[in-house]
């Protein structure tokens, strides 16, 4: 799938599910290309807080707190995204405690 219509450059779509017992990489960087994120869901088998980093030092927004049996959803239009990463880097998800499963949509540019 293309966004901004379709341009044969614009960038296309991924969706990535993922299954984290602990602190883990959801999308492997690509050399000079920025991961823009433009939905997340989120669900936890136990309360814990959780939060997306850029690379493995640096946070790129604030902690989530996650609830047993509910679960965290947020999401834009693209060409709008709610974070990115700095060129090249992972994205990584990093928790407390317990098991993580949800969704990630992402486009590199």
């Amino acid at each position: 799938m293309r966004i901004f219509g379709d341009k044969a450059n614009s960038p296309t779509l991924f969706s990535i599910a993922f299954d984290l017992a602990a602190t883990g990489t959801v999308v492997t960087g690509i050399a000079g290309q920025f991961i823009r994120v433009y939905a997340v869901k989120l669900a936890a088998t136990a309360e814990l807080t959780c939060y997306f980093q850029d690379g493995k030092l640096n946070p790129i927004e604030g902690g989530i707190l996650l609830s047993e049996k509910a679960g965290y959803v947020e999401s834009v239009d693209p060409p709008a995204y709610l974070f990115s990463t700095s060129a090249g880097e992972d994205l990584i998800l990093e928790m407390d405690a317990g098991n993580v499963t949800g969704r990630v949509s992402y486009w590199l540019e």
